[in-house]
């Protein structure tokens, strides 16, 4: 399917309109489609991204398309992996290594200066396709113990060996816990991130340098700041910046909102006036700005995405107090206006965005922390305007939403949290499985503990290509119990398997050769391709280091590392 732009108003950098000749000069080129459409919620993990114009582009139009992973690599178009420019079209394919199952991949055509004055640039997002064999049958796993008091979890590939890593974000114990990943869903314990008083935690490639880094909100004596710990390789951090947001932070959106081509930071300010902080990147991983956006009293969680398909990223606010969402519309350069409020149930605690009727534009789901707990669905006109279609029963005390498609039918199903109340001793997940039209069904839950309010992910954490949950509740002794979709994965061990060191494999990708720490000193190492031949072996040293030289001319692609029975997936550029 192809989306339209409607609005022609993207043009190339001044400096490339200069190699634009003759009539071209004359009339800058404008996008006509974007393949895949905006929002589209099943996309193949190696499908390319195609933009194309109503002209052809110079060559150096390369540097114009910035595509961000949300999992695995941050900044793709990047390096030796550039867009491409073909006639009219600019595009780019993740041919290093595919995105990974069910992550949200965002993309930009940068900013433009031109004769008369700027226009913003082009922001867009889709979901991969989900596979498995998992159909949204959920079985428990290992549980983790982690910090005090967990108030926030999220995931990506910290360490670049192509798993799915978790970090915990404890506010009881002042530390961000940085779990690792040994690509079957077992985990071993790295060295805390030091913060106090954390609030959340969130994934990004800040930097644009190819990996993900950390950003955590805390509070501290009335102030609410943003620590930016970048990425050194590995899975580990150095603080990079302390950005001021206002105060009580709680929910933090990590985005390219102005449309320059790098992520910028949003939190929610949940004393009285509300508001949400929005502070623009400067491109290297540096935040500045003093916007604060009034939303509702006592904001909650936000949520970002371009709900007037206008080609920039919208906001949207839950609030306890009042009872309403705050939708606030961007201009196109991080600006944001508007009063839209939509009233809802009873104290709101959760947001999310996500096509779930497959129409194309991305529909509202709001919690309403009642008793019973609800998820109220809105789904929206294509304007940006939204219709009440259906309250869904979740279970108690209502929390955070989450869309992802756990029984990998190619739609979104809906998982709400719940948190204990009167006469129910543990919180939970409930699953509501998408009937393929936006309406929901079912009655699966699974425990998630006994804090007042479980924090949840729904990630491909055993490497079997469907979506498994990991869920953080805030008791003091903090716990992330892990739950496997249909049970098991083609990597993952019974529960109770206990790892050896936790494997770390650097560059990855790789090019030429890549380095292995963390391994038992004398273990035999082997590299395999995905029919299992044998191309290398190694043994680790006694420091427990070994590294590998890849065999000349192998193709790019991604390649199994064994040592002892852990393994990690090597990328080949």
């Amino acid at each position: 399917m192809v989306c339209l732009y409607s609005r022609a108003r993207w043009v190339l950098p001044a400096a490339l309109l200069l190699a634009l000749t003759g009539a071209a000069r004359a009339q800058a080129p404008v996008i006509t489609s974007v393949i895949p459409m905006a929002n589209a919620r099943a996309v193949a993990r190696n499908a390319p991204l195609t933009v194309t114009f109503s002209q052809p582009l110079p060559v150096a139009a390369a540097g114009a398309l910035k595509v961000f992973s949300s999992q695995r690599g941050g900044l793709r178009a990047r390096g030796t992996t550039p867009a491409v420019v073909s006639g009219n079209t600019l595009s780019f394919a993740p041919t290093a290594y595919p995105y990974l199952p069910g992550e949200t991949v965002q993309y930009t055509v940068v900013p433009t200066t031109a004769p008369g004055g700027g226009t913003p640039g082009r922001v867009g997002q889709f979901t991969t396709a989900v596979g498995g064999t998992g159909g949204g049958n959920f079985q428990p796993g290992t549980d983790i113990v982690v910090g005090n008091n967990p108030v926030g979890i999220t995931s990506g590939d910290i360490d670049g060996d192509g798993d799915v890593d978790l970090l915990v974000a404890n506010s009881g114990s002042s530390a961000v816990s940085v779990l690792l990943n040994d690509g079957r869903g077992q985990f071993a314990s790295a060295p805390d991130v030091s913060i106090p008083n954390v609030a959340n935690v969130a994934l990004a490639d800040v930097d644009s340098d190819g990996d993900l880094d950390l950003l955590a909100p805390y509070n501290s004596n009335g102030s609410a700041m943003v620590s930016v710990q970048l990425n050194t390789g590995g899975g580990n951090f150095s603080l990079g910046q302390t950005v001021g947001v206002g105060s009580s932070a709680a929910s933090i959106v990590v985005a390219d909102v102005n449309g320059d081509g790098d992520l910028d930071l949003l939190t929610t300010s949940s004393l009285n006036p509300g508001g949400v902080s929005v502070r623009l990147n400067g491109g290297s991983g540096l935040f500045s700005g003093t916007q604060n956006v009034s939303v509702g009293i006592g904001p909650y969680a936000l949520t970002v995405g371009d709900i007037d398909a206008d080609g920039d990223l919208d906001l949207v606010t839950v609030s306890g107090i009042g009872n309403v969402a705050s939708v606030r519309l961007n201009d196109g350069n991080g600006v944001f206006s508007g009063t839209q409020s939509i009233g809802a149930g009873s104290y709101q605690r959760g947001v999310a965005l996500g096509d779930v009727d497959g129409d194309g534009d991305l529909d509202l789901l709001t919690s309403n922390q009642t008793d019973p707990g609800t998820v109220t669905v809105r789904l929206n006109d294509g304007s940006g305007l939204f219709t009440t279609s259906q309250t869904v029963n979740v279970g108690s005390y209502a929390g955070s939403v989450i869309l992802a498609d756990v029984d990998a039918d190619s739609d979104l199903d809906l998982l709400a949290t719940n948190g204990v109340s009167f006469g129910v001793p543990t919180g939970s997940v409930s699953i509501r499985l998408n009937n393929g039209n936006g309406s929901f069904s079912g009655t699966q839950s699974v425990v998630a503990g006994n804090g007042n309010a479980p924090y949840t992910i729904a990630r491909d954490l055993d490497g079997d290509g469907d979506l498994d949950l990991a869920i953080a509740s805030n008791t003091t002794n903090g716990v992330v119990k892990l739950y496997l979709n249909g049970g098991t994965g083609p990597l993952a061990t019974t529960a109770g398997h206990t790892t050896g060191p936790a494997l770390a494999l650097f560059p990855n990708p790789a090019a030429s050769a890549a380095t292995l720490s963390g391994a038992t000193p004398g273990a035999p190492i082997s590299v395999l391709d995905a029919l299992g031949r044998v191309l290398l072996t190694a043994t680790a040293d006694a420091t427990g280091a070994a590294r590998l030289v890849l065999p000349a001319g192998l193709p790019a692609g991604v390649y199994l590392m064994r040592c002892g029975g852990q393994v990690r997936r090597l990328a080949v550029e």
